[in-house]
């Protein structure tokens, strides 16, 4: 509010309107690009929280999952979202991926008839940590082994486990045609 005098001493007066309009974005500070995890079952997954700043006070951070929060097999995207007192929102997501444990197993077939020569190899992919392997076959065969040999025709499965979550996988040898 201003008043003015001239010289006559007439006075005139007038206000000014000031709006100061925030248009800055709130920053989001994450280093997370992403998180990657082997294992074949949901689990937990933690990571360490974003911060948000801005330049008119604290502004609001949620987000879609929340660190230790529960992840299905596959890729899912975390975003967080800061929101400022003058409703300015910045978002940042990042995957979060779980991929499934795998196992194959490819069959050496016998060399002759009742040889008990066959043998199956094992092959793992996506394990979190050692696994251990259970297989079981033909004549109450079991083993604890990764490769078995010296192994009759018939069917051979194992189940993989790893982390409390398994899979399994078969392979038949055969005899000679």
């Amino acid at each position: 509010y201003y008043t003015v005098t001239d010289a006559a001493n007439n006075t005139a007066t007038a206000s000014v309107t000031v709006t100061i309009t925030d248009n800055e974005l709130p920053v989001i500070n994450c280093a997370i690009t992403g998180i990657t995890q082997q294992r074949s079952c949901a689990g937990s997954v933690t990571w360490t929280t974003p911060t948000a700043s801005d330049n008119c006070g604290t502004p609001t951070l949620t987000s879609n999952y929340s660190p230790g929060a529960t992840f299905l097999v596959g890729t899912t995207q975390v975003t967080y979202t800061a929101v400022d007192v003058n409703g300015n929102t910045a978002t940042y997501s990042f995957n979060v991926v779980i991929n499934q444990i795998t196992a194959s197993a490819v069959a050496t077939n016998l060399t002759c008839n009742s040889a008990g020569n066959g043998a199956v190899s094992l092959t793992v992919t996506n394990a979190a940590g050692t696994p251990t392997y259970s297989w079981s076959g033909p004549s109450s065969y079991t083993s604890t082994s990764k490769d078995i040999s010296s192994l009759a025709a018939g069917t051979y499965t194992v189940t993989v486990t790893d982390g409390g979550c398994s899979t399994t996988a078969s392979a038949v040898v055969n005899q000679p045609s």
